[in-house]
């Protein structure tokens, strides 16, 4: 960890212009990333999310069951999830089959594993 700042918690000028100069390098990740995180915003979102990560491919139907709503509901959060790019669709029959988006797969990963190891925490305590 970096201590760039004095007692008062006041940044050396330095450290204000590396940060803004990597801000400003970074400024098209960075608004990725916080689009991520507020489509995943929403409790089912996430866990839609989730369970791509783990399933690969999972369809309508599935998710309905899982999260006992509505296809039209379950439809809007894929649809904004999709929107985005964050996942993709195809057809199967009768069946829409949803997977995570390749671009996106390394930081779904992290995210969850993030996660995966809050859960096993709270499993220990």
């Amino acid at each position: 960890m970096m201590n760039s700042s004095d007692i008062n918690g006041l940044l050396k000028k330095e450290a204000v212009q590396e940060y803004t100069s990597e801000f400003e390098e970074l400024n098209n990740p960075m608004e990725e990333l916080t689009d991520i995180f507020c489509l995943s915003g929403s409790m089912t979102r996430f866990k839609i999310l989730y369970i791509l990560m783990k399933e690969e491919k999972v369809c309508v139907n599935s998710f309905c069951e899982i999260f006992d709503i509505s296809s039209p509901a379950i439809s809007q959060h894929l649809r904004k999830l999709k929107d985005f790019g964050l996942i993709k669709s195809r057809k199967s029959g009768q069946y829409v089959i949803y997977s995570i988006n390749e671009k996106y797969l390394h930081i779904l990963s992290e995210v969850f594993k993030l996660y995966e190891n809050t859960k096993a925490e709270l499993v220990i305590a």
